[in-house]
């Protein structure tokens, strides 16, 4: 018996939705390249996957917002397994700093190894973008990956196209988060990730520092990515040292914050010993 067929006999209705989740949103990190969040994007995903139409709507009824939370989440599992193959650092700092550049510039699966088809049709569509400055960049980092044609062998990209796919896709992500009604939704799916490097790096603190930690460490993220997206550095090596920069920076303010917190000991305070 086909070993693949026994196991789908045993998975349950949540691993099957689970495995196709996976499935749309691995064939959705391609199509997103040339594409805006919108309805157009989920019909040419649910075409390439080979599900029927309005497919996705039943494996994500609560439509694009409950998809671009699986997105993020998907991504954030990609970099806790790249992380996995990694040395780890000694230091905390360290730990988060290796995990922020894996979340920003390796967090987005390369394209290469995308597993439904080695070529898919990406259409060059006329690109909207909310602000002027964002079109400009969009158009740069198109121009560099590649010429808009019909028909993409994924499996010939190079390096540098690579970076340029993960930083449109960043680019869509961040258009989409703009959006005034997703700001709560923007904050909770970046806070998600936050705690998640900030579990890696090993914190298990419960107290207002939990909340200060990844509050500080958001900031960080969110401004990496916005760096990454128009850094035109060999490697993007200039993302790198804004990262390592920006988290010393938030170090020193958490270390200051902490001593400002610092509560006196009460039986240092004459007048509390008197009650004691």
């Amino acid at each position: 018996m086909n070993m693949s067929i026994l196991k789908d006999a045993f998975m349950t209705i949540e691993e099957k939705y689970h495995s196709l989740k996976v499935q749309f949103v691995q064939t959705l990190a391609k199509l997103l390249v040339f594409n805006e969040w919108n309805d157009k994007l989920l019909a040419d995903t649910e075409t390439e996957c080979g599900f029927v139409k309005g497919y996705c709507h039943i494996i994500f009824p609560e439509g694009i917002r409950e998809i671009v939370d699986f997105f993020e989440s998907w991504q954030d599992q990609k970099m806790l397994e790249l992380l996995s193959q990694q040395e780890t650092p000694i230091k905390i700092r360290d730990r988060i700093d290796l995990a922020l550049k894996i979340r920003i510039k390796d967090g987005i699966a390369n394209p290469t190894n995308i597993t439904p088809n080695s070529q898919t049709s990406l259409r060059g569509d006329t690109l909207v973008a909310t602000k002027q400055s964002r079109k400009v960049i969009e158009n740069g980092l198109l121009r560099r990956l590649m010429p808009p044609r019909n028909d993409t062998n994924w499996s010939q990209i190079d390096a540098n196209q690579v970076s340029y796919i993960a930083k449109l896709v960043h680019l869509r992500n961040r258009s989409y988060f703009a959006v005034p009604s997703n700001s709560i939704f923007a904050t909770k799916t970046a806070f998600r990730t936050c705690d998640l490097i900030w579990r890696y790096a090993g914190d298990k603190s419960i107290d207002y520092n939990y909340y200060t930690k990844r509050g500080l460490l958001l900031s960080v993220y969110i401004t990496s990515i916005l760096y990454y997206i128009q850094d035109e550095s060999e490697d993007n090596i200039d993302t790198d040292k804004y990262i390592t920069k920006s988290l010393s920076n938030i170090i020193t303010i958490s270390s200051k914050c902490k001593n400002m917190l610092k509560l006196p000991n009460p039986v240092d305070i004459p007048i509390i010993r008197l009650f004691l």
